[in-house]
């Protein structure tokens, strides 16, 4: 992911401003991806069937672009830290060609150690800090939904032209490693805990 800085060209007569760029911003902390508890790979109605229930510990996001403050477009830099990220993903792809993707579940179970820091709205930089903090604490449910349907779209948008490489049926079928009833045996699960993803 390439960031959130935004070029905008302003036009003092009409008070108007227009993105001349998306905004660009830098993510880290991915690689920090591992299983929480057991993922599944299954065959069902002719497409493959993804469901992790992953976390990724220490994410770092920053993000920059111009708001507008009465009649001024400052440029303002939020960095954000979250300590852990608990989170369920379920999707499927047609399982011959692997294409036609669609999520059906991005669900974030828990959230912890959100740290946020804002510049260039001096002097307000703490006040800022603090109000997004608070409300952080009172809508932490609403936020996370927010943070989801957000998400949502953009994997639901990035899917349309993802092809995942797929195996051959034969070899699908040969794996079987659920013990568990409500998968058949053609169903692949893996219960590793804490491995990397």
């Amino acid at each position: 992911m390439n960031g959130f800085y935004s070029k905008h060209k302003i036009a003092p007569t009409a008070n108007e401003k227009k993105v001349l760029d998306r905004p660009e911003g830098i993510l880290k902390g991915l690689e920090t991806i591992s299983i929480a508890d057991s993922c599944y790979l299954k065959e069902k109605h002719g497409r493959l069937v993804l469901y992790a229930n992953l976390q990724v510990n220490s994410l770092d996001l920053v993000y920059k672009g111009r708001i507008k403050v009465t009649s001024f477009y400052p440029m303002i830099t939020v960095w954000g830290h979250l300590s852990h990220v608990n989170f369920i993903v379920e999707l499927s792809a047609d399982a011959g060609n692997g294409r036609l993707g669609a999520l059906h579940k991005f669900l974030i179970e828990s959230f912890d150690g959100l740290d946020i820091e804002v510049r260039g709205l001096w002097p307000f930089n703490r006040l800022v800090k603090v109000l997004i903090e608070a409300a952080t604490m009172c809508y932490k449910g609403f936020i996370k939904t927010q943070i989801e349907n957000q998400v949502k779209l953009y994997i639901n948008q990035e899917l349309a032209s993802f092809t995942f490489p797929i195996l051959y049926k034969e070899s699908l079928d040969s794996v079987s490693l659920s013990s568990d009833p409500d998968f058949p045996p053609k169903d692949f699960q893996m219960n590793h805990r804490n491995s990397d993803f």
